[in-house]
């Protein structure tokens, strides 16, 4: 009888469909954990995954990615004029600009305060170079718009390969964050190469 096999498997589905529902929902926190409140990019917590993904990927295929670490140029000059409530929501619309500016396939983080950092799958550090220059002047071209505000901002950006220039994720983010402050120290709204 059906109903009678229904009624003596009913207290096992449920139980799967509870520990479906629980692991649904740790999913859910858990991707939730990754996820920058201010921008909905990529947090930091979330980089040295994509990190290791990329290396043992870049391993397998024989491949190159690059690493680009972003920083406004005068951003504290903003936030302490306009205010802190400005700042997040031209940190929401440089978010959303970055987005558009890469391939599905590439990662884009915000790394904390007016840091971002930008993972080019299969791309060496010309390419990048070419991809890091589209989205300098993306972003200096761009008209911000927060709280009827009209704001031009401009980045600095350090490149770094992998594994070109270092061999391993921290070296990667170290490289490419002093090649930015480098380009800053020399003009600010510049892409600099890791040398």
């Amino acid at each position: 009888n059906p109903v009678e096999i229904s009624s003596r498997f009913k207290p096992g589905i449920d139980l799967a469909a509870r520990y479906i529902h629980f692991a649904y929902v740790h999913l859910e926190a858990k991707n939730d954990s990754y996820i920058d409140e201010v921008t909905g990019l990529h947090n930091q917590r979330y980089l040295p995954m994509a990190l290791e993904h990329e290396i043992q990927r870049t391993k397998r295929e024989a491949t190159k990615f690059t690493l680009l670490f972003l920083d406004i140029d005068y951003f504290k000059m903003v936030n302490d004029g306009r205010g802190h409530w400005v700042g997040s929501k031209l940190l929401q619309e440089l978010g959303k600009l970055l987005k558009g500016q890469v391939r599905a396939c590439d990662y884009v983080f915000r790394y904390g305060g007016d840091e971002f950092i930008i993972i080019l799958g299969n791309a060496d550090s010309e390419q990048a170079k070419v991809a890091a220059e589209r989205i300098r002047k993306a972003v200096e071209s761009h008209s911000f718009q927060a709280d009827g505000h009209t704001l031009n901002l401009t980045v600095s950006i350090g490149l770094a390969s992998y594994p070109e220039h270092a061999q391993s994720a921290v070296a990667l983010i170290k490289l490419a964050d002093e090649a930015m402050y480098y380009g800053k120290r020399k003009s600010r709204n510049i892409v600099f190469v890791a040398s």
